[in-house]
């Protein structure tokens, strides 16, 4: 099969997801998502695991969702600070 970077994270998400994993661990997952699956996966997805009781760790570079989070994690000049989200 010859699947996109984009469509492998999908699938591994829809794994995780039936396998009914308590904790998700995506590591710039929505980086190889077109922009529309990309807002789809801020502002849908990630409330709808949040609502099933997963804790996901959502590690991007993307600030224009860091306002879906709970909490906001970030590193400047090498200090680790907590900010909350929502």
């Amino acid at each position: 099969m010859q699947l996109s970077t984009g469509q492998r994270k999908r699938i591994a998400l829809l794994v995780a997801m039936l396998e009914n994993r308590d904790i998700i661990i995506l590591d710039e997952w929505a980086a190889d998502q077109d922009p529309q699956f990309r807002k789809h996966f801020y502002k849908q997805l990630l409330p709808r695991l949040k609502q099933m009781g997963k804790t996901v760790i959502a590690i991007t570079h993307d600030d224009y969702y860091f306002n879906t989070a709970d909490y906001v994690l970030s590193f400047r000049d090498g200090k680790l600070f907590e900010d909350a989200g929502e």
